[in-house]
């Protein structure tokens, strides 16, 4: 873990004005701190809590007093003061907001000053981790956009690790022997297609050819055989064509592979349509012809039945009849 973390930066606000500076408490940031221990009575400051942020504070109350001050002037021209502060005055309180606003001092913690959204301004102290121990290696003074650099910085390495994704083009080439064992197959299947239409253009007097509706077959063979020659230009890069001919390439084997595809595919699809509508016709007929013969059976049954009645009202006359 030591080694993980050896040479990482961090950053935290000033606490401490670094420079030999009397600000507006006539004060410089070394003399604060004698002032500060002599007040502790000799307490250790790492165990007095709110040591370090000292310096905050008591420019916090520099600046407070200061904006303060400032307002007496503005209030007193509107006939107002200090004394008449309320949390629901807005007026003092507006005039306090925009003394605060533009305050800007030296104080015991560095330069002074806040910005629009009210929140300070510091310096930014630059830490590096090195053998273990936290070192300076610079400040940055946020207000005047001005980096202080020690030049003190260790990294592991030639240099300081990049500040961001270092992106590398790479053109990437297809496995030569992945291209040459798929080329293979795909002659091969095209071999076989060329066989299987030279037969069905060859047989096509033969009655089981001409019943298999042979220019389907063709289609379905050349759709195939179309979609296999697609793997050639698929598999063309930069090692057998310039970048220039891509172009053309592209939509060389999109053309290719889509007619391939539509005619192979159409062309089966049609077939399978076909033998579905021949045999639903059969069906028909094999109802048409069921139902034709229950009719005839029956009109000869009424036939028969109506001779009968027939024969049997002709006797009965003759029956009745007078000699």
């Amino acid at each position: 873990m030591t080694e993980a973390v050896e040479g990482h930066v961090t950053t935290e606000i000033v606490m401490l004005n670094p420079e030999t500076v009397r600000g507006a408490s006539n004060l410089t940031s070394q003399e604060f701190l004698n002032q500060l221990m002599s007040k502790l009575g000799g307490k250790n400051p790492e165990e007095t809590g709110g040591f370090q942020e000292a310096p905050l504070a008591y420019d916090a109350v520099w600046a407070l007093a200061l904006a303060l001050n400032k307002t007496v002037g503005p209030l007193k021209a509107k006939g107002r003061r200090l004394e008449d502060f309320n949390y629901n005055n807005r007026d003092i309180t507006a005039e306090i907001y925009r003394a605060l606003n533009t305050s800007s001092f030296e104080g015991v913690s560095g330069h002074v000053v806040f910005d629009a959204q009210g929140s300070r301004m510091a310096w930014t102290l630059i830490e590096q981790l090195q053998g273990g121990s936290y070192k300076k290696i610079g400040y940055f003074d946020s207000t005047k956009g001005n980096l202080s650099w020690y030049g003190n910085d260790r990294w592991i390495g030639p240099g300081p690790p990049a500040d961001q994704t270092v992106v590398i083009e790479e053109f990437r080439f297809l496995s030569q022997k992945l291209f040459v064992s798929v080329s293979v197959f795909a002659g091969l299947g095209i071999l076989l297609g060329i066989v299987c239409l030279t037969f069905n253009i060859y047989n096509s007097n033969v009655r089981y050819i001409q019943n298999s509706q042979p220019y389907l077959n063709n289609m379905t063979a050349v759709g195939c055989m179309m979609a296999l020659a697609a793997v050639f230009p698929l598999g063309l890069d930069g090692h057998h064509v310039h970048r220039k001919q891509f172009p053309v390439v592209c939509q060389f084997r999109l053309w290719l592979l889509g007619l391939g595809f539509s005619l192979a595919y159409g062309s089966m699809f049609t077939k399978i349509w076909w033998v579905h509508t021949v045999f639903t016709k059969k069906d028909d007929k094999k109802e048409k012809r069921k139902v034709n013969k229950k009719e005839n059976d029956w009109l000869k049954k009424n036939i028969k039945k109506g001779k009968e009645v027939w024969k049997m009202n002709e006797k009965e006359k003759q029956e009745y009849l007078p000699d």
